[in-house]
């Protein structure tokens, strides 16, 4: 198995609340490579 499964089996079979962190998290760090110059 691979261990990308399974953490994307861990995130899935997580709280909700620690989905929305990740994917805040995810969103965040997508913005600041779209736009590079808001710190």
């Amino acid at each position: 198995m691979n261990p990308e499964m399974r953490t994307n089996e861990r995130i899935l079979n997580g709280p909700f609340s620690s989905v929305q962190v990740k994917n805040r998290l995810t969103q965040n760090h997508n913005q600041i490579h779209m736009n590079p110059l808001i710190s």
